[in-house]
């Protein structure tokens, strides 16, 4: 069973409704398209050290509990499930309808939102709540949003140490043949109907470039636009690479694979270089990214995919 995250993703995105800021809000990712040339985030008023902390996007939760924020964060968004201890804290709401009034109650003294909550930003400093909004779709901008929660909280040495580490970890490799992977995101096994992959400027094509591939839909308009079976027929990638949302199990891989076999004339089938990366952390720009380059990296190189812990 998927859990609410992948559904909420998978439908909106799929169904069209609210576009890419639906699917944005529910990864934790920046909205798709132009955006307003802002620096990665907007500082908060004045709060000496925010003792109550809210936050509803799951990769701001994940980066908060990652910098040992954790104790601090008193609420969080209904589609945040890690870490486990979120389980025990108020969930509050989502896109478009996060809960003020419980909000409000929790005394908050600072709310870190993405800039696509846009709303629930302007509501809290209407009603004198500290506000820190940030921009995450990139690599890069999962360190700036670190450093900038350790400005606001007081915690610089932790922000600058989970900098170091993200960037020690995400390396750059140089193999010896740079492989064109086609990502698919998030199908249902025996369903290869309608398709989702990673276009540019995204934390996949990112990774897929820091492990020495090539993103073989690089190219496309769009960050996560659809694509079809004819469109990897005509790339006709070295590397087919499957992100799921659900856990990990062997029914899932071996069903997701068996799929392209039905496409014997692909370079990735006769190869049989058909990898899955399963679990809700591929879908979340945030701390856990250095388990998914970890995890892609395996797949590439044809070994076992485990998803974390």
């Amino acid at each position: 069973m998927a859990p609410p995250l992948a559904l909420l993703c998978l439908g909106l995105v799929l169904s069209g409704v609210v576009g890419g800021q639906a699917r944005a809000w529910a990864t934790g990712t920046a909205i798709p398209g132009p955006q307003p040339q802002v620096a990665a985030s907007e500082a908060p008023t004045s709060v000496t050290s925010p003792r109550r902390i809210v936050a509803l996007a799951p990769n701001v939760v994940e980066l908060l509990f990652a910098l040992g924020l954790g104790d601090r964060v008193v609420g969080v968004g209904d589609y945040c499930h890690w870490p486990p201890e979120v389980a025990t804290l108020p969930h509050l709401g989502g896109l478009g309808t996060a809960q003020l009034e419980s909000i409000v109650a929790l005394e908050p003294d600072l709310v870190v939102a993405l800039r696509s909550e846009g709303s629930l930003a302007l509501d809290m400093r209407r009603l004198g709540v500290a506000v820190l909004s940030l921009g995450i779709e990139t690599l890069g901008d999962i360190e700036a949003a670190a450093l900038a929660i350790g400005d606001a909280t007081q915690s610089a040495a932790r922000a600058e140490a989970f900098s170091t580490e993200f960037s020690r970890h995400m390396v750059q490799r140089r193999p010896d043949h740079s492989p064109s992977v086609a990502v698919v995101f998030g199908r249902q096994p025996g369903d290869l109907g309608r398709l989702m992959t990673a276009g540019p400027s995204t934390y996949i094509d990112e990774i897929l470039s820091l492990l020495g591939s090539t993103n073989a839909f690089g190219d496309v308009i769009g960050r996560y636009p659809q694509i079809s079976v004819e469109d990897i027929l005509r790339r006709d990638p070295d590397v087919i690479l499957e992100i799921q949302w659900e856990e990990a199990s062997t029914a899932l891989d071996v069903a997701l694979r068996q799929d392209w076999h039905a496409f014997p004339s692909l370079k990735a089938v006769r190869e049989q270089r058909i990898g899955v990366v399963a679990g809700g952390y591929t879908v979340i720009p945030g701390p856990r990214l250095t388990q998914l380059y970890d995890a892609i990296a395996a797949a590439l190189e044809g070994g076992k995919t485990e998803a974390p812990p």
